[in-house]
């Protein structure tokens, strides 16, 4: 009777969540004439009840603004006075019994407070009021009911404690590898970005609701924010729970203590489950190009930090031996790197780059906990390749069959030294979404690394393409017609991906330049490249600089404003011994627009000896 979709009544929630919450304020601020919001959060940190003080004094305002409305006109009866409070405080009183989950009580009573302004008679309100009570009940049934799902044999109830790599580690793609095997997963993540055990500790015992509890029921997240961390313990008779370091402290095992001790015990005192299982989540190491303030913990070395990590978390399973799982996640991404990925599992030097990087941790944690090695699994996330995809799953057991040692995966997917030479030319095409062609690959800001890029014959190539200084935007306002010798479709010369060096433009801050690395290239092979770019309706110069970096440095350019038929060419280009090219884009110049847009419609790549 109350199976409602999960999606829907996450959807029924936030907005009225957010409704009620404006409304609310508004309310107030009109009626009562000071800043609502400030006095309500400095009211709901004093009594730290948040929900239901909102709910009464909206409740209370919202009464007070009617009642001087009926007060204002005499010819109103008494009766309808103190109708209208017993409307309210049964309003109230259902919220509390229906609980705090029921966000849509305050839709409600709002909408029956409009309907009093209408010529609506007193019997048709009370029934109005009686249908929308059950409603509103209905639907509390149902959100508990979704998210305090009944338990089940083949079900696995995981909570991480952690930060914004737990998220990175179990929010995406584990649901959806463990169905693939039959098992049920509820998944909780107690979340706050930059967490660190120390942190962990403080906000507990000082009871900050810093914590956004994201829990995955279902395959569909439920966030709810401003979260004290006990409630989410105790939230799931959980099957295991995990602890992790702040990343750039992971492998410093003196911030480890007593916070650790402190946490578990804590933990362990107020759990519901009677079989939970403790243990760690190993983390990564950084990229080495990362510019993260905590690398220098390290020396900016990625191998000196895996190597303090891993010893750390040795050192953690001796100290702690209630730890009965460890998850190695840092030993999966590094085994990764050893792959054609290369050093591709980051999207910004240390998060888990959002396809490859959160899979490979995905596929470490399934076999972690439910001992399945991921290898052969069709599930992959979109844009993901087959081919990657199996390098990801071997990085990943690998990992959990040797957790402490990098093993070395150079000939999984592609060798490692690509040795391909493409029969056709490589055409490539920059869009905001993906176009079905059989000779031009289609490069969209969904995807950071480009695993699957074929030449004009469809044949692989093996070569990667990756946006490691991603543009700012991506528009259609290029000429469907061209007569460049490129011989683009229309919808390849009209669809671009742009930037911007000066001033300010919407949201986004200015970048000098933007960056693709095109790596796995065959080193025995040179490069001629063809670069188009185009914004039609320009009263301006754009012109829009390529500097190409291999062995050495080439640029050429183009100016973009209004252009048909020219391009940039830049031949003969060799890539490093590594094979790797790194292609920069920036405002040429003689770019004389006033936010100096510069762009990239499509770009060609032809191999040679």
């Amino acid at each position: 009777m109350f199976s409602i979709c999960p999606v829907l009544v996450q959807y029924m929630s936030s907005t009225c969540s957010v409704y009620v919450q404006l409304t609310t304020e508004q309310i107030m601020q009109n009626y009562c004439g000071f800043n609502a919001h400030s006095l309500s959060q400095l009211l709901c940190y004093t009594m730290r009840t948040q929900k239901v003080l909102l709910t009464f004094a909206g409740s209370l305002c919202v009464l007070l603004s009617k009642t001087l409305g009926f007060l204002e006109n005499r010819q109103k009866k008494m009766f309808y006075f103190v109708y209208n409070s017993l409307v309210y405080y049964f309003s109230y009183v259902i919220f509390t019994l229906v609980g705090e989950k029921n966000k849509l009580i305050w839709f409600f009573t709002h909408l029956i407070v409009t309907l009093h302004n209408k010529n609506i008679s007193f019997m048709k309100r009370g029934f109005l009021f009686l249908i929308l009570t059950f409603l509103s009940v209905l639907y509390g049934k149902a959100q508990e009911e979704v998210l305090m799902e009944p338990a089940r044999k083949d079900t696995i109830r995981l909570l991480t404690i952690g930060n914004s790599f737990s998220q990175d580690a179990v929010e995406q793609y584990l649901f959806e590898l463990a169905q693939e095997v039959g098992i049920h997963m509820i998944i909780g993540n107690a979340y706050k970005g930059g967490q660190s055990l120390e942190q962990h500790w403080t906000d507990m015992t000082q009871e900050h609701d810093v914590y956004e509890y994201r829990k995955v029921v279902n395959g569909v997240r439920y966030n709810t924010p401003r979260t004290l961390l006990p409630p989410i313990i105790t939230d799931e008779q959980w099957d295991f729970i995990s602890f992790q370091q702040a990343s750039h402290y992971s492998g410093l095992t003196t911030t480890y203590e007593p916070y650790l001790s402190q946490l578990i015990q804590y933990t362990d005192s107020i759990k519901t489950g009677q079989d939970v299982q403790y243990g760690w989540h190993m983390t990564w190491a950084y990229s080495k190009d990362s510019n993260h303030g905590g690398f220098a913990n390290y020396s900016r070395s990625q191998e000196a930090m895996y190597d303090s990590i891993r010893y750390a978390v040795q050192w953690t399973k001796i100290l702690h031996p209630e730890f009965s799982f460890n998850v190695p996640c840092g030993t999966a991404i590094q085994n990764a790197r050893t792959t054609y990925l290369a050093d591709n599992m980051n999207r910004d030097g240390y998060h888990l780059d959002y396809k490859i990087g959160r899979y490979t941790a995905a596929c470490t944690w399934l076999e972690t906990i439910t001992g399945i090695s991921p290898v052969g699994l069709s599930f992959k996330p979109d844009g993901v390749d087959k081919t990657a995809a199996h390098a990801c799953q071997v990085a990943a057991h690998a990992a959990v069959q040797n957790p402490f040692e990098v093993t070395n995966l150079s000939n999984e997917g592609f060798p490692v030294r690509n040795d391909i030479i493409p029969t056709g030319l490589i055409k490539i095409n920059f869009a905001e979404r993906s176009y079905e062609s059989s000779d031009w690959n289609t490069i969209t800001p969904a995807m950071r690394t480009y695993t699957w890029i074929t030449d004009a014959n469809s044949n692989v190539t093996g070569i990667t393409l990756t946006s490691t200084n991603a543009f700012l935007g991506t528009n259609t306002n290029g000429p469907t017609y061209t007569t460049a010798h490129m011989l683009m479709p229309g919808w390849v010369s009209q669809s671009c991906m742009w930037g911007y060096a000066a001033e300010s433009f919407g949201n986004q801050k200015p970048k000098a330049s933007c960056t693709l690395t095109v790596g796995h290239l065959n080193p025995d092979l040179k490069y001629d490249f063809t670069f188009f770019a185009s914004r039609q309706d320009c009263q301006d110069w754009r012109e829009t600089m390529f500097t190409l970096q291999g062995d050495k440095v080439y640029s050429d350019g183009v100016d973009a404003a209004n252009n048909t038929s020219h391009t940039a060419i830049i031949k003969n280009v060799s890539p490093t011994t590594d094979g790797r090219i790194i292609i920069n884009v920036s405002p040429g110049k003689r770019n004389n627009n006033k936010n100096r847009f510069y762009y990239l419609n499509a770009m060609t790549i032809k191999a040679h000896k």
